[in-house]
């Protein structure tokens, strides 16, 4: 009779070694693993995650097969990947009207890698065009900046706001007004001293929420 000596923590353990593609953080720490099962030397592992990119959901496949196979207490492995945006892209070209069809253009700052300042550049940028659409605004606003960073908004900090955001309706909230720009953050809503441990779905739906649940009004960019 042979024994196992592996057990379920250990699969996670050895999950944590397998960073998202693109980020420095691990899978378990991002809360992607749904759930991860041994049964004699047989490994199940489900993914729930938010990619927008088909090849992230296969390649994180393939690097989970290749290390936990690696172990001698383990013959075989299945993953399994349930990918949320496939159905939301589904859902939302059935269901979902335009929310954001007051806003003419639309600037997307992003980097698969953290702190290389696309916050900075998000804030300066919108400065620059707020002042520039200053002469056809007629005092109102025309810029508005919604920061998808859940983990570490630092928007509020750099356009040196700190109000809460307005309920001007129900589910219906106004963003802040700062350098003549409308700006909704994490930041603004949870305290700076409460830590934020959420899923990617839940990411995704406060992303959707920024977009839909905010009276971002007219403007040009």
């Amino acid at each position: 009779m042979s024994y196992l000596i592996m057990n379920e923590s250990q699969v996670i353990e050895l999950l944590k070694k397998i960073k998202y593609p693109g980020f420095s953080r691990d899978i378990v720490s991002f809360g992607i693993i749904a759930n991860a099962t041994l049964e004699e030397s047989f490994v199940k592992v489900g993914l729930e995650l938010t990619a927008q990119d088909p090849k992230i959901p296969q390649q994180l496949k393939k690097e989970i097969e290749s290390l936990l196979l690696e172990e001698k207490d383990i013959s075989n492995v299945e993953v399994e990947i349930k990918n949320k945006f496939e159905e939301q892209k589904t859902g939302n070209q059935v269901n979902t009207p335009n929310k954001l069809e007051g806003v003419k253009s639309i600037i997307a700052v992003a980097s698969g890698k953290g702190g290389v300042g696309k916050s900075t550049i998000s804030a300066n940028l919108a400065c620059a065009l707020s002042k520039v659409l200053a002469e056809t605004a007629y005092g109102q606003p025309k810029v508005g900046l919604m920061d998808c960073d859940v983990y570490g908004p630092s928007i509020p900090q750099l356009m040196g706001s700190w109000d809460s955001p307005t309920l001007v309706e129900e589910n219906i909230i106004s963003p802040v007004v700062n350098y003549g720009v409308k700006i909704i953050s994490m930041g603004l809503l949870v305290d700076e001293e409460s830590p934020i441990v959420w899923r990617g779905p839940m990411i995704m739906k406060t992303i959707q929420q920024f977009t839909s649940n905010v009276d971002w009004g007219e403007l040009d960019v």
